[in-house]
Formats: structure tokens, C-alpha cells, sequence
């Protein structure tokens, strides 16, 4: 009799089939489970130890530029190979050269730098992060590597601002030794031209603004000028004297008593004929000729001794006798006052004639002497000016890099310092078993899913009664004899005990590694410090 076989839904298939190859899932997940568990425990674990720096704005310091060039400049490999050595790493000085780059590389990727700008936006906060199996190295480390980037910044600060006031403080100098060889060569020229050391260059602004030989020179032309008038007019007016002495007559006639019988006429004709030869040879020379003096003092000596002889008589006579006419004597000692003022003034011509021709020509060559010192002078203010501004910077960066090297010019101020935390940090050891637990049962399902649909053909009555119309009368079972019985249970068997043997020894050494390492052999420490290796 036919039986109308019941059907089973999709879902109740699939557990049907989880529940025939349940020790397909187990078993492998079990596996998985157990090197989940020895990698959670042989896996190195690393301490990852954290610091922050403040990083703002100090008076001339440039640091503060650097928090965004930061990530690269503390990672750079040179700094980190320049750290590592100076703390002499014992593993890294053991290395052969060409190993040494991977260790630094390694070290490289351990460490974590990240930016925070402040709300400010000036300050910011860099944060930065270092992983590894030793926590006393992990600190050690990453306090030198934080120190050494913020004394290269710093020091680079200070490097910066003394390379800067050195090039002020020589170009200083430069200017202070042109300077001086400019003003010995003004004081060289002025001393090679007899030019007064505190003589101003026309032209400039100083307080002797006009040159003393030029000024001279006006002045010497202006009293000449004044002399060749007065000259004239001294001439014009010894001109009109002379015309009214040469008016007058020279000798008067006069009655006079005498001694009776006494004759002096003769004496006195030879007295004025010697009288008439030295007024006559007088005229001929200038008041400053040295024979005028001695023939006016002969001429006074005859006239006065004609006088006398006048007074001399024997007997008592009148008689006329000639004498000089006494209004000549005025005009001719004014005319002789004129030709001595003259004779003066023609001398003090001549000097200031030749000491206008000698200014001329000291004018003349000095033309070209000032136009130099002119140039010069210009070059000195120049040099003054800049050698002044030159001097306000150098003290200005002079003050900027004592700041810096003072405590208040440090931009850096350490927020977070290096503590190691007192367990290890990743990995995350339950996180590697959850991973596995989960690995483990995804690889037993799929592994049982694959092995039960990867045969092409009916599985059951159920799937055969949904593709067929006709009902299905009954199924046979698989026939299994006791041989065949025997040998699954022997195959069952076998893989239930290997698999225990190899989840024991797996649990085993692992449970070694971790309590008592002294129960492994040397080889297979080995092999797990190799594997450990490979993810320091």
C-alpha cells in the first residue's frame, strides 16, 4: 500500500544535516579553537606606551610651523636609527648590517603620530604612540625619540637665529671697516690738501657750510676793490693838492734888520740852490722810497739852517732877503700824508693781488678735491645709516636669541609623559579566541555544507517526493554489513583518538609555554620563538 510521504521544509533539512555531520563541524571549529587559543597565548605581546606635547606659538620661534611636518620628522628613519643607537639596543647591535634596516623599518611601523589642533587653532598637541614586547625599552625609547625630536626643533630655533645674528654681527664689522677706510681717506685728502680737519664740504649740511679759501678769496676781492677806490680817490685829491702847492710860489721876500758890516748873501744863495735841488729831487721819489725819508730830513736840515743864517748881521740895515712861502708847508705835508697813504694802499694792492691769484688757484684746484668729498661724504652718510640699522637689528636678534635659549622660549611643553601600562595592550588575547571560536564553526559549517551538496543526487525521500507526482511507496536504508560496521567504528575511532592527541598536544604546549617552558624540548622553544619573531 502506498504511503504519501510527509514533507520537510528547507530549513529542517539543512538541521538535519548539521545533525548528521555534527562532529564534521565540531572538529574542525575544535582545531581552529585550539591554535585560536596557543596563538592568543605564544603571540608576542606588545605594551604601547603614549606621551603628548603641547606644541604653541613663543615669541620668534618657528617650532610651532613643525606640528604639521611632526609625523614625518619623529618617524624619520635617521632619527629613529640615531635614537636606537644612542640607547645602544642590544638586539639591534647584535644584528648584521643587512638586518639592521628591517629592524628599524619594524620600529618605523610601531610608531603612531597623530595632530590635534587646539580650539585656538594656533596650539596644537601631538600625540604620539610606540608598541613592543618590552615595556621598559617601549618607554626608554620612546622618551629619547620624543626628547630628541623637541632638542632638534629647539635647537634648530637657535641654530637658526645665531646663524642670522652671526651674518648681522659680520656685516656689522663690514660696515664699521668701510666706514673707517672712507673717513681716513676724507682725512687724508683734507690733510694732502691743507683742508681743516673740522672743514665741512660746501654743499653739505654742515655748520661751516661755505669754504674758508673761497670766502677769503670774496673777501680779499672786496678789500681790493675798496683799496683801488680809496687809491683813486687819494690820487684825484694829491692831484688837486699838488695843483694848488705848484700855485704857490716857493720863496717870499722880507725886510730884515742886520748886523751893519756883515754880508751873508752869497751863503745864502749856495743854502737855497741846495734848497731848490732837494725839493726838485724829492719829487721824484714815492713817501715809502727809502731816499724820500733822507732827503725831506737833508731838506729840513737847509731849510732850517738858511734860517739862521738870515738872522745873522753886522750892522743895523734893512735889507730884503727872501724866505719860503709858509702856505706851501701845509699842502705839502697833506700831499706827502696822500702819497704815503698811496704808497700803502699800492703796497696792501699788491699783497692782496697776489693773495687773490694764490686763492684762485687753491680754489680752482680744489674744485675738483671738493667735488670728491662730496661723493665721499655721501657714501659716509650712507654707511652711517646703514651701519645704524644694521646695529638695531643685530641687537634685536640678539635679544630674540637669548629669549629662545631662556626657559621661556621652549614651544614645547610635555602634557602626557611616558608611563608604561602594567599589562600588555595588544593583541587582545580574547579577542584572538572569540575570532577563532567564530573562525572555527564558520570553517566546520562550511565544510559540512560543501560535503553535503557537493553530490549530485537525492538526499532523501522528502527531496524525492517534492520532484516527483507520483507518491513514494517506502525507501530502503543504507545495508551496512558487520564488516563494513567494523570499519567505521574503527575509522571513527581512529580519528576521535588523533584528533584528541593533536588538540592535547597543542593545548599541552601551549599550557608549557605559558606556566613552564622547561617542559618543552630546546628544539621546539626554537621554533616558537622563530614564529614568535615574525610578529614582534
Amino acid at each position: 500500500m502506498s504511503v504519501q510521504v510527509e514533507t520537510q521544509s528547507q530549513l529542517q533539512d539543512f538541521l538535519g544535516v548539521l545533525r548528521r555531520r555534527k562532529w564534521q563541524i565540531l572538529l574542525p571549529a575544535a582545531f581552529v579553537i585550539a591554535l585560536g587559543g596557543a596563538f592568543a597565548v605564544v603571540v608576542p605581546k606588545k605594551y604601547v606606551v603614549k606621551t603628548q606635547v603641547e606644541l604653541r606659538p613663543v615669541g620668534v620661534s618657528v617650532s610651532s610651523k613643525d606640528g604639521a611636518n611632526a609625523t614625518f620628522q619623529i618617524r624619520a628613519r635617521e632619527r629613529v636609527k640615531k635614537v636606537v643607537g644612542e640607547l645602544r639596543n642590544e638586539r639591534y647591535l647584535t644584528l648584521p648590517p643587512d638586518e639592521r634596516n628591517e629592524f628599524l623599518v619594524d620600529i618605523v611601523d610601531d610608531v603612531k603620530v597623530r595632530l590635534d589642533r587646539a580650539g585656538d587653532g594656533v596650539t596644537s598637541f601631538v600625540n604620539i604612540e610606540y608598541s613592543s614586547v618590552d615595556p621598559l625599552w617601549a618607554r626608554t625609547f620612546l622618551k629619547a625619540l620624543r626628547d630628541d625630536w623637541i632638542n632638534d626643533v629647539v635647537q634648530r630655533d637657535r641654530n637658526k637665529l645665531g646663524d642670522e645674528k652671526q651674518k648681522l654681527f659680520e656685516e656689522k664689522q663690514k660696515l664699521e671697516r668701510q666706514l673707517l677706510r672712507e673717513e681716513e681717506a676724507v682725512t687724508e685728502l683734507k690733510r694732502k690738501h691743507g683742508i681743516s680737519a673740522t672743514q665741512s664740504v660746501p654743499g653739505t649740511d654742515g655748520q661751516r657750510s661755505e669754504d674758508p679759501i673761497y670766502a677769503a678769496l670774496v673777501a680779499n676781492r672786496a678789500e681790493a676793490s675798496r683799496l683801488d677806490r680809496e687809491l683813486e680817490r687819494a690820487k684825484v685829491e694829491r692831484e688837486t693838492l699838488q695843483a694848488r702847492l705848484d700855485e704857490l710860489p716857493e720863496m717870499l721876500s722880507a725886510e730884515e734888520q742886520v748886523v751893519a758890516g756883515t754880508s751873508n748873501a752869497a751863503e745864502l744863495d749856495a743854502l737855497d740852490g741846495q734848497i731848490r735841488d732837494l725839493q726838485k729831487a724829492l719829487r721824484e721819489y714815492r713817501p715809502e722810497h727809502p731816499k724820500f725819508q733822507r732827503i725831506k730830513f737833508e731838506l729840513e736840515e737847509l731849510l732850517e739852517q738858511r734860517e739862521q743864517t738870515t738872522h745873522i748881521t753886522a750892522r743895523s740895515e734893512v735889507v730884503s732877503t727872501p724866505k719860503p712861502n709858509p702856505a706851501r708847508e701845509p699842502l705839502q705835508k697833506q700831499i706827502d700824508d696822500i702819497d704815503l697813504r698811496i704808497a700803502t694802499g699800492t703796497a696792501s694792492r699788491a699783497s692782496l693781488a697776489k693773495a687773490i691769484q694764490d686763492d684762485e688757484r687753491r680754489s680752482a684746484e680744489l674744485h675738483s678735491v671738493y667735488e670728491e668729498l662730496r661723493v665721499k661724504a655721501t657714501l659716509i652718510g650712507n654707511l652711517r645709516e646703514n651701519l645704524s640699522a644694521t646695529d638695531r637689528r643685530y641687537n634685536s636678534k640678539a635679544q630674540d636669541l637669548e629669549l629662545v635659549e631662556g626657559p621661556l622660549g621652549n614651544p614645547f611643553s610635555i602634557t602626557e609623559e611616558v608611563v608604561p601600562p602594567p599589562r600588555p595592550t595588544e593583541p587582545n588575547p580574547m579577542l584572538i579566541v572569540a575570532g577563532a571560536v567564530v573562525g572555527g564553526l564558520a570553517l566546520g559549517l562550511a565544510l559540512a555544507v560543501m560535503l553535503e551538496f557537493s553530490r549530485n543526487c537525492f538526499r532523501s525521500v522528502h527531496e524525492l517526493s517534492r520532484v516527483l507526482v507520483v507518491p513514494v511507496l517506502g525507501r530502503v536504508d543504507t545495508i551496512l554489513t558487520r564488516r563494513d560496521v567494523r570499519l567505521i567504528a574503527a575509522r571513527r575511532v581512529l580519528v576521535g583518538v588523533s584528533s584528541i592527541l593533536l588538540l592535547a598536544s597543542v593545548l599541552f604546549v601551549t599550557w608549557a609555554w605559558a606556566k613552564s617552558p622547561e617542559l618543552l624540548s630546546p628544539t621546539v622553544r626554537e621554533k616558537i620563538e622563530l614564529f614568535r619573531s615574525k610578529f614582534r
